[in-house]
């Protein structure tokens, strides 16, 4: 198995890599399909997409679902319209639903991860992240978890903005350097 992106954690083996497990999985979620269809699945014990190297379309996937990934909740809509315009291809479709799944399981993970370190019990909804479910009787116990969840969230968004924002002046410089040494 190698390691395609870090940052989103996506791998890519051959099916001969592939547990009998994984194969016995694809034929029941997909009863009628041929192997050589098997694109990628996730491994939700490690957290990580991997991508099957003998699938014919094995480049734009890698690609694709690295892109999808790393981008932020805005841009995601852009690149599924794209997509679904140049391929018309519902199989891209189903991916990008798949890779909603995972992306809404990774957001609930994190948030649980920043929230169990809270002195009080807070129990997260299921199905929807977007808001928390307090088991408090008072009003203002409520208001004041629901005050340092948002600083939470809000210092992990601006962390991002400047992760990003260092990566693309990093990547700038890069340019302008092999440009004054050519």
């Amino acid at each position: 198995m190698e390691l395609i992106d870090k940052e989103t954690n996506v791998w890519a083996c051959g099916l001969d890599e592939l547990t009998p497990e994984n194969i016995e999985n694809y034929f029941k979620a997909n009863k009628n399909t041929p192997l050589s269809d098997f694109s990628f699945y996730y491994e939700k014990d490690k957290d990580r997409i991997i991508l099957i190297k003998t699938f014919e379309l094995f480049d734009i996937y890698s690609i694709i679902i690295c892109d999808y990934l790393g981008a932020d909740k805005a841009r995601r809509p852009y690149i599924r319209r794209t997509i679904n315009i140049k391929y018309d291809n519902l199989m891209f479709e189903n991916s990008f639903d798949f890779l909603d799944k995972i992306l809404n399981r990774r957001e609930y993970i994190d948030t649980v991860r920043i929230l169990k370190h809270q002195s009080k019990n807070i129990y997260l909804n299921d199905t929807n992240v977007s808001y928390i479910e307090l088991k408090i009787d008072n009003e203002w116990v409520k208001q004041y978890y629901l005050f340092n969840y948002g600083i939470i969230l809000g210092k992990r968004m601006e962390r991002q903005k400047k992760e990003r924002h260092n990566k693309q002046v990093t990547a700038c410089c890069e340019v302008v350097n092999r440009f004054r040494k050519g």
